[in-house]
């Protein structure tokens, strides 16, 4: 149920995002329509797969890419679910703190989270469970309707009996795959199947001819149709089409992402015009072949996993008016092109909720932060345990890498609870040494559902410092540790979306901002 809960959160998230991108570029697309070539519009809108992809990706993508100035009332990313312990802690209620061993530890987290808050937040977890199994349901009923859609027609072809196809046919194809320099055995077949040619097959590509048409278009029409489907096949426009449409899928509940993913598909067919324009002379003749074809699939019937020559009938006139108008572009409208890609790109993959605070960037200082530093203490706490109250206590950063999250009240981008951030979040990739921040003597080194692999170091009686998420420990309850000492590796554990530390700093039983301590 975590990792349900972590993919869930995640969607929801980049849905938002997603949504946003899509307003951006319709935008982009609309002010700088006749400027733009057809190639970089398509592109443009290919930056919705990257967005819907980058939560898939291995690593910790997400929190490399942020926007230096937070939005609004959304001061951080959620960079792992314990940033949304307010929200959907529930069941965990009890174990909040991970001061436990202390009736006056406990005593002081009944204050700092009162019971009634707890309980209203628990009211909302049964709700929340169910959207994420409704969210589960719906992905894989979309899903499962794609893959019935590819499934239908592969056995409709397979049981069909195969229909002759005329030589010169056959001849013209071979010659135009050949001179598009396309060594892949792609077949050509003639069905009953489709009512407008299109280029089928995810493994084996076939160009689908329908029946009827065989002997209504002539060869100056054949050889448009072969030049725009063989160049679906070598933008791998199929490929494209099938990731977007499984990405999606897990938005369905989304309509600002089906109508940017419908959107790329009408620009996919104006880049594959206008890649055809470039080798086509007559600009009318290809023009009219579309119009014809239009006219004799009085039925049109779509092709799932393909690409065909028609695209969406509503976008017919549009594209006529691209194919008529049509120039090959000149060296200063691609740069311009790339010039409005790059800054799309810029503005729109960054996450929303990847900052940093309001005053400084979420980065620890250009070198690596150091580890083997000593600690500086008054002479009354150089020897532990101490029953001096020491309130000039420094720790050293535990770890190397990069803060991806910082101490502070968060506001949940989708409940809009606020909840208390408890200590600093340290990116780096898994298997980094974590160290202690300071001597002491470890009083916690247990997995915890929430936390995972926890380490809680006590240094004297006001001050303990806090360890979650680690990959594996290196010490046990009662073993005492110098600053310094490896106490464990970075992971992911618990209810952890990447890789990285959660590193807390404990005064008098309360969290403070660990960045006022360390050195």
């Amino acid at each position: 149920m975590e990792l349900l809960t972590n993919l869930f959160e995640r969607t929801l998230i980049v849905s938002l995002e997603a949504a946003l991108m899509v307003l951006l570029l319709a935008l982009v697309t609309a002010a700088f329509r006749s400027k733009l070539v057809p190639m970089w519009k398509y592109a443009l809108w290919t930056l919705l797969i990257v967005k819907l992809l980058m939560p898939w990706l291995p690593g910790n993508i997400e929190s490399e890419l942020r926007w230096t100035i937070p939005l609004a009332g959304m001061e951080e990313r959620i960079f792992s679910i314990e940033n949304l312990e307010a929200s959907i802690i529930g069941s965990y209620a009890s174990d909040i703190s991970p001061i436990t061993h202390t009736d006056q530890a406990d005593s002081n987290l009944a204050q700092s989270h009162p019971p009634a808050s707890q309980e209203r937040l628990a009211m909302k977890i049964p709700g929340f469970q169910i959207a994420v199994f409704v969210w589960l349901a719906g992905t894989a009923a979309v899903l499962l309707y794609i893959a019935a859609g590819y499934l239908r027609m592969s056995v409709a072809l397979r049981r069909e009996t195969n229909i002759q196809i005329p030589a010169d046919l056959v001849a013209l194809f071979v010659r135009i795959r050949a001179d598009n320099g396309i060594l892949a055995k792609i077949r050509l077949r003639v069905t009953k199947q489709v009512s407008a040619p299109a280029l089928f097959g995810v493994f084996s590509p076939t160009v689908l001819i329908p029946e009827q048409m065989v002997k209504h278009l002539n060869a100056a029409d054949w050889e448009c149709v072969f030049l725009h489907e063989l160049s679906h096949y070598k933008r791998r426009d199929i490929l494209v089409n099938v990731a977007a449409t499984i990405l999606a899928s897990f938005h369905w509940f989304n309509p600002a992402v089906w109508y940017g993913l419908r959107n790329m598909r009408l620009h996919q067919e104006t880049a594959c015009d206008a890649s055809v324009l470039n080798v086509l002379t007559q600009k009318d003749t290809y023009a009219a072949c579309i119009l014809k074809i239009l006219e004799l699939g009085k039925f049109h019937r779509t092709v799932s996993a393909g690409a065909g020559i028609t695209g969406y009938k509503n976008q017919i006139a549009r594209r006529i008016i691209m194919i008529r108008n049509f120039q090959s572009p000149k060296k200063r409208a691609w740069f311009f092109g790339l010039l409005i890609l790059v800054l799309a790109a810029a503005l729109s993959l960054p996450s929303a909720f990847a900052s940093g605070n309001d005053k400084e960037a979420a980065e620890t200082p250009n070198e690596h932060i150091p580890v083997q530093a000593a600690i500086e203490t008054s002479p009354a706490n150089d020897a532990f345990p101490s029953q001096a109250a020491n309130d000039d206590i420094r720790f050293v950063f535990p770890t190397t890498g990069k803060i991806a999250s910082r101490y502070g009240e968060r506001i949940h981008p989708i409940t809009q609870e606020k909840s208390l951030h408890e200590g600093i979040d340290i990116a780096n990739v898994e298997g980094t040494e974590i160290r202690a921040a300071a001597d002491g003597k470890v009083i916690k080194a247990e997995y915890d559902p929430e936390h995972g692999f926890c380490v809680i170091i006590e240094h004297n009686e006001i001050w303990q410092s806090e360890y979650r998420h680690l990959q594996q420990l290196s010490i046990t309850v009662g073993d005492e540790t110098k600053s310094g000492d490896l106490i464990g590796l970075m992971g992911s554990t618990g209810q952890s979306t990447g890789s990285h530390l959660h590193f807390s700093i404990i005064k008098d039983t309360n969290y403070v901002d660990p960045t006022d301590y360390l050195k």
